[in-house]
C-alpha cells in the first residue's frame, strides 16, 4: 500500500494547519513522523502498491503504519478539527481492508446530489484515493465522481472544493481530456453554467476555471482570447455579453474587451467578423456587436485604402449566400439596419448580374433569384427585394420572364397588393409601374385570347364583385380605373428597361381629360356670365320702372300698384 496511513494523516494535518492544500508531491515520511518515529525501511514505504494494483500487503508492515499514524501526538486535536461522521479509526481500517475509493466515496455519503464538495469529507475522499491509488489517482477519482454525476452538475460541485491542490488536480485531469477530445470552449462555457448567470466577474470560481481551460487551449491551438471569445459569443449576443459582464465595469468584462481589441489589431478580418457576429440570426445587423464591426471594419478601410476589405464579401464567407441573403432581407425591415442591408444587396445583385449574363439558362436564373430573395413566400412583400429582382431581369434582359413568374406564384390580387405598397416606398416606385404594366399587359392579352371583355377580365381578377365583409370599398377599384384607361390606348403602350409602364397611356389620358375639364370649365363661366348679364339687365330694368312712377305725371299709377 502507498503509504496508507501515513499519507492519510498528511492530507488531515494539512486540511487543518494549511488551507486544506494537498500537494501533488509524495508526503515524506520524516516530514510527518514526530519524536524519532520513523519507518524501519522509508524507501520501501516510498514504494509501497496501491489497492487498485490488487498486490498483498504485509499485515504486520500495515499494522506498524497504522499504529504509527495512531500514536502521532495531537491527534486528538486533529480529530477535533476534522468535521466528519467518519472517525480516523474508520479510515485506518478502511485502509487495512483495502477498501476501493468508490465504497469510502459512498461511506461519505458525497455521492448524494445534495452533498456538497465543500466540507472535509471530500478533501478526505481525495487524500485516501491518493494514499491507495499509485498511479493516476486522480483517473480514479473522475471514474467515481462520473459515475454519480453527469458532467454540468460534477463541475459545479467540483468549482466549490476548498482544497485547492485536490481541485487543481483533478481539474488539470478534466483539461487534459477536453483538449485532446476537441472539446470546444462553447461547450466548457456552458458546462460551467456560465451562460445561465447573470453577473459573471473574474474571480467567479467557474469563470476562473474556465479560463485556466482557454490557457491550456490556446498552448495547443493558439491565439486564447479568439478562442476565448468565440466560445461565449457563439452562446451569447453582444449585449447579453455586456450584461453577463456586469456592462464592462468588472474585471471580466476587461478581460475581454482588452482581448477583442488586440484581436481586431491584428487585421485578421475573418476572425473580427467571427468574434463579433455572435448570433447569425435575424436580429443579428441591429446586435451592437454588428455596429461594432462595421466600425471597425470602417476604419480599417481608411487606414489602409490600398487595402479595403468588402463587408459584404466576409459575411458571405462566414455564412454563406443562402444564410447572408436570409440576414439581409432580415434586416431590410428595420429601419436602423436597412440602409445597410440596401448596399448588402446590391453587392449581391452585382454578382448576381455578372453571373446571369454567362448563364446559358437564364430563364432558370430568373426562377433561383427569385428564391433567394424569399419573394415567393409571405404574400406581404417587401418591395426592396422586388426592385433587386427587377433591376436583375433588366440587366440580364429577362423581362419578359418577370411577370411570368410572378404570376406563378402570386394571384393577381396579392401581386397588386405588392404594387400598391412599391408604389409607396422610396426606390420602388419604377419597379412598381413597370409590373403593373405589365400585368395590364396580360389582362389585356388574357381577354384578347378568350374573346372577354378587359374589363370583366379585370374585375374578376381584382375580385371587384365580392362582397365586402367590412362594408368598405374595394382597395382595387383604383387599380381597375387605371386599367380602364390603359385598356383603350393598349396599342401605345411602351415598357423600356427604365420601367416607364403607363406614361404613354396616362399621357393620352391626361391630355383628354384635361381638356375636358377645360371645355367644362369654359361652359361654366360662359354660364355665369350670361347669369350674372341677366342680372345686371333685370335691376337695370326695376331701376327704370320705379324712375318712371316716381314723375309727377304718372302719380295715379301709383295708387294702382
Amino acid at each position: 500500500m502507498h503509504l496508507p496511513g501515513v499519507l492519510l494523516f498528511g492530507a488531515v494535518a494539512l486540511l487543518a494547519s494549511s488551507n486544506a492544500q494537498l500537494h501533488s508531491n509524495p508526503v515524506s515520511l520524516t516530514s510527518l513522523e514526530p519524536n524519532g518515529i520513523t519507518s524501519a525501511n522509508p524507501a520501501e514505504a516510498h514504494s509501497g502498491q496501491s489497492v487498485k494494483d490488487g498486490d498483498p500487503v504485509d499485515e504486520d508492515e500495515e499494522d506498524e503504519r497504522i499504529f504509527n499514524f495512531k500514536g502521532f501526538l495531537g491527534i486528538e486535536k486533529l480529530q477535533q478539527s476534522f468535521q466528519s461522521k467518519v472517525t480516523l479509526g474508520k479510515l485506518c481500517s478502511w485502509i487495512s481492508q483495502e477498501k476501493s475509493p468508490d465504497h469510502v466515496f459512498k461511506r461519505f455519503g458525497l455521492h448524494k446530489p445534495r452533498k456538497n464538495f465543500d466540507s472535509e469529507d471530500f478533501i478526505m475522499w481525495a487524500s485516501y484515493t491518493i494514499s491507495v491509488i499509485q498511479h493516476e489517482p486522480e483517473k480514479a477519482m473522475l471514474t467515481t465522481l462520473r459515475k454519480y454525476y453527469k458532467e454540468d452538475e460534477l463541475l459545479r460541485k467540483l468549482v466549490k472544493v476548498k482544497g485547492g491542490d485536490v481541485a487543481d488536480r483533478i481539474f488539470s485531469m478534466l483539461y487534459t481530456e477536453w483538449v485532446a477530445a476537441k472539446k470546444s470552449s462553447l461547450d466548457v462555457f456552458v458546462a460551467f453554467g456560465l451562460h445561465e448567470a447573470r453577473t459573471v466577474d473574474a474571480k467567479h470560481a467557474s469563470f476562473a476555471r474556465w479560463l485556466a481551460f482557454i490557457n491550456m487551449q490556446s498552448e495547443n491551438q493558439g491565439e486564447s482570447g479568439l478562442i476565448m471569445l468565440t466560445a461565449v459569443t457563439g452562446h451569447l449576443s453582444y449585449s447579453d455579453l455586456m450584461q453577463l459582464l456586469g456592462e464592462g465595469k468588472t474585471e471580466a468584462a476587461q478581460i475581454m474587451r482588452n482581448m477583442l481589441s488586440h484581436y481586431w489589431k491584428k487585421k485578421d478580418l475573418n476572425g473580427a467578423f467571427e468574434v463579433a457576429s455572435f448570433k447569425g440570426d435575424g436580429e443579428l445587423m441591429a446586435s451592437a456587436g454588428f455596429q461594432a464591426w462595421l466600425k471597425f471594419m470602417s476604419g480599417h478601410n481608411k487606414a489602409n485604402p490600398n487595402q479595403k476589405a468588402s463587408v459584404f464579401e466576409t459575411m458571405e464567407r462566414f455564412f454563406g449566400e443562402k444564410k447572408l441573403i436570409t440576414i439581409i432581407v432580415a434586416g431590410l425591415k428595420d429601419p436602423k439596419t436597412s440602409e445597410v442591408s440596401k448596399g448588402l444587396l446590391s453587392e449581391q445583385l452585382a454578382r448576381w448580374i455578372k453571373e446571369g449574363k454567362r448563364s446559358p439558362k437564364r430563364d432558370d436564373a430568373m426562377a433561383a433569384i427569385f428564391k433567394k430573395l424569399q419573394l415567393g413566400g409571405d404574400k406581404n412583400v417587401i418591395t426592396i427585394p422586388l426592385n433587386i429582382w427587377h433591376q436583375y431581369s433588366i440587366y440580364t434582359e429577362q423581362q419578359s420572364s418577370l411577370i411570368k413568374i410572378l404570376l406563378e406564384n402570386y394571384e393577381s390580387d396579392a401581386l397588386v397588393k405588392m404594387i400598391l405598397e412599391a408604389k409607396t416606398t422610396k426606390g420602388s416606385e419604377t419597379t412598381a409601374k413597370w409590373v403593373e404594366g405589365r400585368l395590364f399587359m396580360h389582362w389585356v392579352d388574357e381577354a384578347t385570347s378568350s374573346g372577354r371583355d378587359r374589363g370583366t377580365v379585370a374585375r374578376a381578377a381584382l375580385q371587384l364583385d365580392q362582397s365586402s365583409d367590412n362594408g368598405k370599398p374595394n382597395p382595387f377599384q383604383g387599380v381597375y380605373d387605371d386599367f380602364m384607361v390603359f385598356s383603350k390606348f393598349p396599342k401605345d403602350l411602351k415598357v423600356d428597361a427604365a420601367g416607364t409602364t403607363l406614361d404613354t397611356v396616362q399621357k393620352k389620358a391626361d391630355d383628354s381629360r384635361l381638356l375636358k375639364e377645360k371645355r367644362e370649365e369654359a361652359n361654366e363661366k360662359l354660364k355665369k356670365e350670361q347669369e350674372a348679364a341677366e342680372v345686371e339687365v333685370s335691376t337695370k330694368t326695376r331701376k327704370t320702372l320705379r324712375d318712371f312712377l316716381m314723375e309727377p305725371q304718372n302719380a295715379p299709377f301709383m295708387s294702382v300698384s
